[in-house]
């Protein structure tokens, strides 16, 4: 061997990865295109004489190619320099070592081979060998086969070279497994995932994968990480098993790599492995000569485990297996594997008989494979032209096909149009024949009309002429001149329907009515007066410090402390917050009376009808002394909007609360006053402009895009008693539903409840509301599952709460429902209620809130939620974090700091002002 090295080498016989010492002139080239290829030759090329040009191939498929690209940096980081094979290089080798053919490889006058696995013969011991001159073999199994191909030398595992073994033995701690598994359809690593989950008490898991898996393969990269420590390729295989105490592999090489190394293994083949021309591959031959411990179940690998690092049985055979399949270990496989390609270089055995006769094999087989190919070119352009027949002749039958349907269509169409025609002279027959009748009946009617009209004329003259006799009798003259003076005289007037009420009612009833005349018609004054009175109180208040501002909030509704509704929690934020708060409560129309006007109905906060704050809302330059000023409105109508301007002049700062979709509202008659117009003018004229939901926010962002989401929330004083819902079954084995809320058919789906109650008798649903219509009443009652109990205050839903087990929220989908953030979503959350929604998906991520978009499912959705409930049985820690930031007060401390920063429009006025 150094003979031949030395007559090959101009300076020293070893080398480092550089190749500076080394010829300066390539004689040999190397093509590989993964880190386990570079891995099996680095002891060849870490010990060569020559200088060795190293190939990757240039795939165009990205996957393959991010294996070029690693397989380059890796072999940079060894201090060697690749080039990547776009085309054929221009350079012509003495000889080119590969482990496989390639599209493009280097031209070379002989081609040398290595192996990097004994496993997979189909594809390892295939035909395209004879393109060989050379193949470097394990040992005498695989020479056995090689061989017919070409000149062969048996070299051994020389990957392993310079394996050492350690002793393992002095180890502490769990043992180490090494988990090999193949890539394609014979990798194991999905049928392992949970069994590896049952061992990690006793294994360390390491993972080498394939390299075909690691960059084609992400899904299973995934199961590896699940699994254990998945090993990094800058690691050698040698350093893993030097560290392994036993290898579990399925159909990979990896199992004689093992045995080549004296190493414990496991093999678990799910898939079995292809067989070569009828006869068992090796993997397999191992297996039905019980050779290694193996199985197909998963189950049993814990057991194997302990069998192959224990079974003495196995060991020596294992040791035998190793004899025979790797005679040749060690440093002296680098000899041989250079003596052969030496001997290759110098021409050896180039002019044998064997060398002749594969050449003329190899010439055979080329001949044959251009054959073949122009056969494949000839039949694929055959199929292409037969494809192309067939895509025009299937393109004009489905042509005729649907012009047969569209005659059909038309024809059918025509005969409904002359059914249609039939039907419609028949009915115009029977019009005409009742419109003949009705006319017989009129006539007669008219006939029977005009013999009364002969009678009332009749008796019409003999009433004259008696009440002509009446007029000229001397009682009428005494009794015209009595009704004269009662009806004439305010006063006679008065005592007169006084007396009759007194007849009729009595005392009680008298005095009452006297007192409600006497009330309404001195009202118009008291309430002039008292409007101005309570601007007066809150300035002085504000004079006194008991205040610090000036809130307006207009409302579609009366003040109620205990009714759970945005302005009016709003309204009590602020006074508690130190402002006062003038309340101003809708009206229909200006005469309409209100329970509370011009009272104040809570601390600092007075409320005001509509038209009368609109008419005086000069008053509220009374104000002027206060700097704090704030102007919500919440129904932009034409009313509110009118008083934008002078409100503005007046230093308020004004803010646009969007609580619904009012144009939608407006559709179903909800909300008669709206104008879209004037609600766009004044969302683009307010100083601040927020929305209760997304959905409502981004209908305006064309208009707006600094408009701000403050969701609707909840007072947990208000409901009193928090988590009481039902997590238990009834004793009736029943499913107890509730909603409370509006209950309009403009949104609530009414059909949706009686589909549901119809079809489970399991279900009972508890409805707390106002809004349904009498037919809907009416329907209520005849459904044994429903429980109807009207409008109940907010402080006394816990009540009837705490015996539901789920909530639901059943709208109708469109774009009204999905535009709100209802307040019952937040009350239901509190009372521990999980909840079911239609109709409403921004608010499908809440926490406990399950919503369903089809209302066919709604059912099973409650059968669902209702066993996760009775099996969880508590709030999780994300509801009651929700709960935290979702009460009216963390809403409105949001919407207060918003105001603070937002007062542009305010200032411009103020600024026009000093500057005039």
């Amino acid at each position: 061997m150094n003979e031949l090295l030395q007559s090959h080498v101009h300076s020293s016989s070893f080398c480092f990865p550089d190749q500076e010492n080394k010829s300066s002139e390539s004689q040999i080239a190397l093509v590989i295109h993964n880190i386990t290829l570079f891995e099996v030759m680095e002891p060849l090329l870490k010990s060569s004489p020559f200088k060795i040009d190293i190939f990757l191939p240039g795939f165009v498929d990205p996957q393959w190619g991010s294996m070029v690209k690693a397989t380059e940096e890796h072999l940079i980081r060894k201090g060697y320099h690749p080039r990547i094979l776009q085309r054929i290089p221009d350079e012509v080798y003495k000889i080119v070592i590969s482990s496989q053919l390639y599209p493009i490889m280097p031209k070379s006058e002989c081609n040398v081979r290595f192996l990097y696995g004994l496993a997979k013969e189909t594809w390892n011991f295939d035909v395209w060998n004879v393109n060989y001159d050379l193949i470097l073999c394990y040992g005498p199994y695989d020479e056995s086969f090689l061989s017919g191909y070409a000149l062969t030398q048996k070299i051994g595992p020389i990957r392993f070279a310079e394996f050492k073994q350690v002793d393992k033995n002095r180890r502490v701690g769990k043992r180490r497994l090494l988990y090999l598994p193949t890539y394609g359809s014979a990798c194991s690593i999905e049928h392992l995932e949970k069994e590896f989950k049952n061992i990690h008490d006793q294994y360390d898991i390491t993972i080498r994968l394939h390299h075909g898996t690691l960059f084609l393969e992400p899904e299973r990269v995934k199961i590896a990480n699940r699994i254990g420590k998945v090993a990094d390729y800058d690691r050698s295989l040698a350093e893993l098993l030097q560290e392994t105490d036993v290898v579990l592999s399925d159909g990979s090489g990896a199992i004689f790599d093992a045995i080549a190394n004296d190493i414990p293994v496991v093999v678990f083949q799910p898939v079995p492995p292809e067989p070569f021309e009828g006869k068992p591959s090796l993997e397999q031959q191992i297996i039905y000569d019980n050779l290694v411990p193996h199985t197909n179940n998963a189950s049993e690998i814990k057991k194997l485990l302990d069998c192959a690092l224990t079974d003495e049985d196995y060991i020596n055979k294992r040791k035998q297996l190793a004899d025979r399949l790797f005679p040749i270990k060690g440093s002296e496989s680098i000899t041989r594997a250079w003596e052969a390609i030496i001997r290759l270089l110098d021409g050896f055995q180039t002019n044998s008989g064997n060398s002749l006769v594969r050449q003329r094999l190899r010439k055979k087989f080329q001949d044959m494979s251009e054959q073949i190919q122009v056969l494949k070119t000839s039949v694929e352009q055959k199929e292409s032209a037969w494809k192309e027949q067939y895509t025009t002749m299937l393109s004009e039958f489905e042509k005729k096909i649907k012009e047969l349907g569209r005659l059909k269509q038309e024809l059918a169409q025509r005969d409904q149009l002359i059914q249609q025609l039939t039907q419609k002279i028949v009915d115009k027959e029977i019009q005409i024949k009742q419109f003949i009748e009705s006319n017989t009946k009129k006539d007669e009617h008219i006939n029977d009309l005009n013999d009364q009209l002969s009678k009332i004329k009749v008796q019409l003259n003999q009433m004259t002429e008696e009440l002509l006799i009446i007029y000229s009798s001397n009682f009428w003259k005494i009794a015209s001149k009595y009704y004269k003076l009662r009806d004439s005289n305010p006063f006679t007037r008065t005592i007169y329907k006084a007396l009759r009420k007194w007849k009729r009612d009595g005392t009680r009833a008298l005095i009452y009515k006297v007192y409600s005349e006497l009330k309404a018609r001195n009202k118009p004054l008291t309430e002039s007066n008292t409007f101005l009175a309570i601007i007066n109180t809150l300035v002085d208040r504000f004079n006194r410090g008991e205040i610090s501002g000036i809130a307006v909030i207009s409302a579609a509704f009366e003040f109620d402390e205990l009714y759970n509704q945005r302005t009016i929690n709003l309204a009590k934020f602020l006074a508690k917050n130190n402002y006062g708060v003038l309340y101003v409560a809708w009206q229909w129309k200006p005469d309409e009376l209100q329970s509370k006007g011009y009272q104040e109905v809570y601390r600092n906060i007075f409320q005001i009808p509509k038209f009368d704050f609109i008419s005086q809302i000069d008053l509220l330059n009374l104000f002027s002394v206060v700097s704090d000023k704030l102007y919500f409105i919440t129904i932009p109508d034409h009313g509110f909007y009118g008083t934008i301007r002078l409100v503005r002049e007046l230093g308020f700062s004004l803010i646009y609360d969007i609580l619904d979709d009012w144009e939608e509202f407006g559709r179903v008659d909800q909300a008669p006053w709206y104008n879209k117009e004037i609600e766009e003018a004044v969302l683009v004229t307010s100083d601040l402009v927020v929305a209760v939901s997304e959905p409502l926010k981004s209908k305006f962002t064309h208009l707006r895009t600094d408009i701000h989401v403050v969701g609707n929330g909840y007072d947990p004083l208000l409901l009193k008693h928090g988590d009481i819902s039902l997590k238990e079954p009834t004793g009736e084995n029943k499913i107890h539903v509730g909603y409370f809320g509006h209950l309009t058919e403009s949104w609530f789906d009414w059909d949706l409840v009686f589909n549901i109650v119809e079809n489970n008798s399991n279900m009972v649903f508890h409805l707390i509301g106002y809004g349904a219509s009498n037919e809907i009443q009416q329907e209520i009652r005849k459904k044994p599952n429903i429980r109807f109990y009207g409008k109940v205050p907010p402080n006394e839903l816990h009540k009837y709460v705490k015996h539901w087990h789920i909530g639901i929220i059943p709208f109708i989908d469109s774009k009204l429902s999905q535009a709100v953030d209802p307040i019952k979503v937040y009350e239901y959350m509190f009372f521990g209620l999980p909840t079911i929604v239609t109709g409403i998906e921004h608010i499908k991520d809440y926490p406990g809130v399950f919503y369903c978009g089809n209302r066919m499912l709604v059912a099973d959705a409650i059968k669902n939620m209702y066993a996760q409930t009775i099996r969880e049985k508590r709030l999780n820690p994300e509801r009651i974090a929700f709960l935290a930031s979702t009460t009216w007060d963390a809403r409105f401390r949001k919407l207060e700091n918003l105001c603070k920063r937002t007062n542009y429009w305010q200032r411009i006025y103020r600024d026009e002002d000093e500057c005039q």
